[in-house]
């Protein structure tokens, strides 16, 4: 009887584990965010499980404003196509399975234009930051179902800081 029971118990938690894991898993994200002075974003992304624990992915945002300076309004539009990788805490903190956090860092390419009125010098609008940059960010997912997640981030540093929110489908 023992040994019944302690077989139950390790399949048990070998199922537990397994709906953690997230080796060759794929998930979608997509959803709206807020970047100071540009207003609201929209965002799509994908992550691919290379372990357990790391994923990597590529991600894409947008967003764009009507801005005013020295009495100039002027538009500015935001691209953003970045790569990331994400350190996830599930196993390490043994978190429950509908629960996803993760820290990690992304490259992208960050293209912040500007429409200026042609009075503005030619000069002045040339003045762009650096197209390639390097960010970080924080957040979580809470899976409400097996397949489908509500997700919150944090970032910094491939422009200005952002908030994102959304869902998550995953593969």
């Amino acid at each position: 009887m023992k040994k019944v029971i302690l077989l139950v118990a390790v399949l048990f938690s070998v199922v537990i584990f397994s709906q953690r894991n997230q080796k060759g898993i794929i998930q979608v994200n997509g959803g709206i965010g807020v970047v100071p002075s540009l207003g609201i974003l929209i965002h799509t992304g994908a992550d691919y499980g290379i372990t357990n624990d790391i994923t990597g992915g590529v991600q894409l945002s947008y967003a764009t404003s009507t801005s005013k300076s020295y009495n100039i309004e002027y538009d500015e539009t935001w691209v953003c196509l970045g790569f990331n990788a994400n350190y996830h805490f599930n196993n390490l903190l043994q978190l429950p399975n509908e629960f996803d956090t993760y820290a990690g860092t992304t490259l992208a390419y960050s293209s912040l234009s500007y429409n200026y009125p042609s009075t503005i010098s030619e000069e002045f609008r040339k003045t762009t930051p650096s197209p390639i940059r390097f960010g970080l960010q924080v957040g979580g997912r809470y899976f409400f179902t097996d397949n489908i997640a509500v997700n919150a981030e944090l970032g910094g540093g491939t422009i200005k800081g952002t908030f994102k929110t959304g869902i998550t489908f995953r593969f």
